[in-house]
């Protein structure tokens, strides 16, 4: 690598050096926050339980919505855990710890429903199983095994990360979507989040390496690539338009094999994905009506999805949710930062894209930063359509259940077909936001974390 490359090796240390004390914060997060707090985490945890028991799909036996065998001690130590959700004004006590640490594994697995999780083909959790078939293997109790599970998760996230930006040195805006509170509280969690975005940069990483160095590429970085795609791909549907990358490296490194590899990824991410709706079941709103007839329906009248969205993002409230739950609205959406750090985390935002702007036209990059601009409006269109899908009551005039962090992939998106690293200055100098950003999460997180839940008002 020359001094004119453009992922200069200057630029590339000072990106890992950010990531390792990003990194550093998320794993002490993992011993300060207690079990099972992050949006949903129980039911991932289930979904990592079910994988250590070889369970793909789940079950939904008659009458029951879709679920699978779990540890009924696992079971108990996640109900005494929900005492806390949506409940800010209770604390955790000495006699709450003990608790937690007093549960134990009962070999005895019962039937517990997973809420929305048989749409995630389950190799992704693989750390958190990892973790908690090796906590019960060792007869650990519950909460360290749990703990274990969180760690790894967290410890993965980091080195798929870091693998990731030493492919390829992104701008100041990947790292600053990366530093805001809500990345960094999903990426100390065992559920999905961390792992999904770790691996969708991976993949995003390997196709800008490819696509700079076109033929002389090597085909290792395609099949990371690929990977990558079916793993994000098989667990969010809105990151289905990830499937172009494949199509447009073959396109650009000119290898015919390369094209049945793209075809096959293609394969896999969708029949998963209509497997998946096919035997989930995961709500009684539509009464029989099924999830592929109202998907149909709805590709057959894209106006009714239009109008569905259009009322949605022209109610303030639910723009206002949207930003708050983006930036960071911590537990289970119930822990905000103070007011000011939302205009001071918007602000920085701002000024991070601004930067992250090119200062010239580059014709040679115009394919993939096309691509990126499509895959990034495919994946808004596809998570509000998901939504509607699964979690929308009928009758309701907007779509329920978007949360801001589910745009997050949609802003890597962009974030990474606006990089412009032609020059070191413009690579260094964009990721002074990023280090406010982080700085000030760190800052804003730790007392808003202790007071939510061990200090009393």
């Amino acid at each position: 690598m020359t001094a004119e490359d453009w992922r200069m090796p200057e630029a590339r240390r000072f990106t890992l050096l950010f990531y390792v004390f990003l990194g550093f914060f998320c794993f002490v997060l993992t011993e300060i926050l207690p079990p099972m707090q992050s949006p949903d985490e129980p039911e991932h945890v289930k979904r990592a339980w079910f994988l250590t028991q070889g369970v793909i799909l789940l079950e939904h036996p008659q009458g029951n919505l879709s679920g699978g065998p779990i540890d009924s001690g696992l079971s108990d130590y996640m109900v005494f855990s929900k005492q806390w959700n949506q409940r800010p004004d209770l604390r955790l006590t000495q006699r709450d710890i003990a608790t937690f640490e007093s549960f134990r594994w009962s070999h005895q697995n019962v039937f517990s429903v997973a809420a929305g999780t048989g749409y995630y083909f389950p190799l992704i959790y693989l750390p958190q199983a990892v973790g908690l078939w090796t906590g019960r293997t060792l007869d650990l109790s519950i909460d360290k095994s749990y703990r274990l599970a969180r760690g790894l998760a967290t410890v993965s996230v980091i080195l798929i990360t870091l693998s990731a930006f030493a492919l390829y040195t992104p701008n100041g805006l990947v790292l600053a979507l990366l530093a805001m509170p809500m990345t960094l509280f999903q990426s100390s969690s065992a559920s999905l989040d961390g792992m999904a975005t770790a691996v969708t940069l991976l993949a995003l990483s390997a196709f800008m390496r490819i696509m700079r160095e076109k033929e002389a590429a090597s085909l290792r970085l395609f099949w990371i690539m690929c990977v990558s795609i079916v793993l994000v791909c098989t667990c969010r549907t809105h990151a289905l338009p990830m499937l172009l990358l494949p199509f447009v490296a073959w396109f650009s490194l000119r290898r015919r094999n390369l094209l049945s590899a793209a075809v096959i990824v293609t394969i896999l991410s969708v029949a998963w994905t209509m497997v998946a709706m096919k035997t989930t079941a995961y709500s009684e709103t539509y009464g029989h009506i099924s999830t592929d007839h109202r998907l149909l329906n709805y590709v057959l009248h894209p106006g009714v999805v239009a109008g569905y969205v259009i009322r949605t993002l022209c109610d303030s409230s639910t723009r206002n949710f949207y930003f708050v739950s983006f930036v960071g609205d911590l537990g289970w959406l119930d822990t905000p930062l103070s007011a000011h750090a939302y205009k001071v985390l918007g602000i920085l935002l701002v000024v991070a894209f601004a930067l992250a702007l090119p200062r010239k036209f580059l014709r040679q990059r115009i394919m993939e930063q096309g691509v990126l601009v499509i895959m990034m409006v495919g994946a808004l269109i596809l998570t509000f359509l998901a939504l509607l899908l699964s979690w929308t009551p009928a009758g309701s005039p907007i779509i329920v259940g978007v949360q801001g962090r589910y745009l997050l992939i949609p802003a890597l998106f962009l974030a990474y077909a606006l990089t412009d690293t032609e020059k070191k200055g413009h690579v260094i100098g964009g990721m002074l936001p990023a280090i406010a950003i982080l700085l000030f999460s760190v800052h804003q997180m730790l007392p808003t974390i202790l007071f939510r839940y061990y200090i009393a008002p």
